[in-house]
């Protein structure tokens, strides 16, 4: 799961050229949320995660979205704040 904006990133390429920054945040919020964002093992791994370090799943979708955000700023040349 640590990896998941290594993983997810390059498919979401098309999607982030030519836009702001903000854009893009609001892009990889959005992508965690979505429904078929994620496939059930992944689904599983993060229940997991939030049942062991006793975090709400929301939660969890929050890191991934940073992690996907520090992916997709990268690939659009505008630097990991």
């Amino acid at each position: 799961m640590a990896k998941t904006g290594q993983t997810r990133g390059p498919s979401m390429k098309d999607r982030i050229d030519g836009r702001e920054v903000f854009e893009i945040q609001r892009l990889y919020f959005d992508y965690t949320r979505e429904p078929n964002s994620f496939d059930d093992a992944m689904k599983r791994s993060i229940q997991k995660c939030a049942y062991e370090r006793g975090l709400r799943e929301e939660q969890v979708f929050r890191v991934l979205a940073i992690e996907l955000h520090d992916k997709l700023l990268d690939m659009a040349g505008l630097g990991v704040p």
